[in-house]
């Protein structure tokens, strides 16, 4: 069968830094079609055009738009001439971008069938049906969801027992729910890169820095594990990857590491793991293979890495190995909001602890804050403010609260709100403004924001100070 993989172009405010990365989810999919005997094309929206963006306005917002225009994407299905066509949506503020491809797709050709994948449809599959552009969603991983689907579809089979998929019947719609993940990772193809324009990605890479990694390197992306065990309360992967941890062996990770360096000469990674250290052993083992082969690279984790896993003796090795940089999940300064609301229980002085360690082997470090979450006050917002600032951090990022789709933040938004219309809440969560529901009684979106600039205004400064206070390395001597 044909198959056309699409990553939709997106929209960003025209203050914010463009990031591109290669699309990883489409890639495997890409490469297990392949290993079946069908023929795949990726396009993706986002590299076709990025060095010369669309400006437009909206809500008085000035935005950049990095993607195709409708003929030029009407072009490009014609001369694939696919018979199927996935469209990634992979977070809910994509979702317009996605849900208008599939529009463009049957108006090129209503028999082309296309199926969306991602966070968003796999939390809402049957608000995404609604689109009668729209035939079918795979729920959670795409991989074997996505293939099954093709087969069954070139040999003209039934498709209502696919597992983790949705479709519609008779005007119904009727969700499979996701029961099946993909236990052996070591047994899927690396991703299909060689569907995707990668030149592109390695000058994007070296001209800012994508996933906040070092500029200047030839840069890409990698994943060596799937799900995450932890409970947070605004997170909504699990929608793709269940909260089961699925690890690839230290072998085949730097296998691929391996292949980059050789293929591509990549010089920097940035793992894409929602929980990369949660097995200290494997990891220790991954930093050994890649100091046993002497391979030359540098690697972060943008996503972050759990905190509660690490060790010094680990963070040592993870520095020996290439680790430049780390991330932290945080999530709070009150211990109390990070235990009962966030569902994070992390002490504060292990955090400190694993921060100051980071710094002592010269890797460093940024901590993620939440601002805004239900219970939130204007005592815990300072005490959140005063943590990041007494804690080491090189850099704090401090996030408004969003009840993503698939995420239990969401759940108590819907339930707090008496929402109904759960796809027009979701189209909400499109970009940060005053339009994002507030989950906390204490402020609105309009001071959520305010304090958001104010949180980052109090820790720079505050790191400004330090940095003219501190002595000098020649007094320090002294």
């Amino acid at each position: 069968m044909k198959v056309l993989l699409i990553r939709p172009g997106y929209s960003i405010f025209e203050r914010e830094r463009f990031s591109m990365a290669p699309p990883l989810g489409l890639a495997y999919i890409a490469a297990v079609m392949e290993k079946e005997g069908h023929k795949v094309k990726i396009f993706d929206g986002i590299a076709f055009n990025w060095k010369n963006p669309i400006f437009t306005q909206k809500n008085s917002e000035n935005l950049k738009y990095y993607g195709p225009t409708d003929e030029e994407l009407i072009q490009v299905i014609k001369k694939s001439a696919p018979e199927l066509i996935g469209v990634s949506c992979l977070a809910s503020m994509y979702a317009e971008e996605a849900h208008h491809v599939a529009q463009i797709i049957k108006l090129t050709d209503k028999d082309i069938k296309v199926v969306f994948g991602g966070v968003h449809p796999s939390a809402l599959p049957k608000e995404t049906l609604k689109d009668p552009n729209v035939d079918y969603v795979v729920i959670g991983e795409g991989e074997e969801v996505a293939t099954e689907l093709a087969n069954r579809l070139e040999e003209k089979q039934d498709i209502s027992s696919i597992d983790g998929f949705a479709f519609k019947s008779n005007d119904r719609v009727i969700v499979n729910p996701k029961t099946k993940f993909i236990e052996d990772l070591d047994a899927i193809p690396f991703p299909a890169r060689h569907l995707l324009p990668m030149e592109e990605y390695f000058m994007a890479s070296k001209s800012v820095a994508s996933h906040g990694g070092p500029t200047g390197l030839r840069a890409t992306s990698m994943v060596t594990s799937r799900g995450c065990p932890g409970r947070c309360v605004f997170c909504s992967n699990h929608s793709i990857w269940g909260y089961k941890w699925r690890a690839r062996s230290p072998q085949n990770v730097v296998d691929e590491i391996e292949f980059l360096v050789d293929k591509y000469k990549i010089q920097s990674i940035y793992i894409e793991d929602d929980n990369l250290t949660l097995d200290r052993k494997r990891m220790e083992k991954v930093c050994d293979e890649i100091i046993n082969r002497n391979l030359k690279i540098t690697w972060d984790c943008p996503n972050g890495v759990a905190i509660y896993t690490l060790t010094p003796d680990l963070i040592k090795k993870m520095r020996n190995a290439g680790c430049h940089s780390l991330a932290f999940g945080i999530e709070h300064g009150d211990p109390e909001m990070r235990r009962k609301v966030v569902c994070k229980p992390i002490e504060s002085e292990h955090i400190k602890k694993i921060v100051d360690s980071c710094k002592k082997v010269g890797i460093p470090t940024t901590g993620f804050f939440i601002i805004g979450l239900p219970g939130e006050t204007e005592e815990t917002y300072k005490r959140t403010v005063k943590f990041a600032k007494e804690t080491n951090f090189d850099i704090a990022s401090f996030f408004i609260a969003l009840p993503l789709p698939g995420s239990d933040l969401f759940d108590y938004a819907v339930k707090k709100y008496d929402i109904t219309d759960l796809d027009d809440f979701s189209s909400r969560m499109r970009m940060y403004g005053p339009n994002i529901p507030a989950v906390t009684d204490s402020f609105s979106s309009e001071e959520l924001i305010k304090l958001q600039k104010e949180a980052y205004k109090e820790f720079f400064y505050h790191k400004i100070c330090l940095l003219y206070t501190s002595p000098s390395p020649r007094d320090r001597q002294k």
